[in-house]
């Protein structure tokens, strides 16, 4: 900045900067597909930009839903 006349500058002041991590995680959950009969099946699930926190990822099945692909 610029000093007018008769001010001062304290160059040994100081201060703090807090930068919280805001950006928002995000997620991917693969394709899986598995016969009706296959038993357990794993889902593959990444995250970009991991958060500082935990993150949970839930994933909920419908019972029904299923659909003929051919």
């Amino acid at each position: 900045g610029t000093v007018a006349s008769g001010n001062t500058s304290n160059a040994s002041d100081t201060g703090t900067v807090t930068i919280t991590d805001n950006d928002t995680p995000a997620m991917s959950v693969g394709d899986v597909t598995i016969a009706e009969d296959g038993g357990n099946a794993s889902v593959p699930v990444s995250i970009d930009n991991p958060s500082s926190v935990a993150t949970v990822v839930s994933i909920t099945t419908v019972d029904n839903s299923a659909t003929d692909p051919a």
